[in-house]
């Protein structure tokens, strides 16, 4: 996929399963169930260009984004 054929880039996988850590240049271990307040501190704290989601489609988060933030989906 996508994720890892991009070039120039710093790949930054967010998750607490440590096997999936392969492949990223920094690795941010934290909870993968993080609450939708958290979700939204984080992200404004981090000032991302663009947010991945996994184990779900992110529609709710790409909406609260929409014009503000790239919000794209790892399914």
């Amino acid at each position: 996929n996508s994720y890892f054929k991009a070039i120039n880039v710093v790949r930054v996988f967010a998750t607490g399963w440590k096997h999936l850590q392969k492949g990223n240049e920094i690795q941010l271990l934290i909870s993968d169930h993080a609450d939708w307040n958290d979700i939204l501190k984080t992200i404004g704290e981090v000032q991302p260009s663009e947010v991945w989601t996994n184990h779900g489609d992110g529609r709710e988060l790409k909406s609260h984004y929409e014009n503000l933030l790239v919000v794209k989906s790892l399914n």
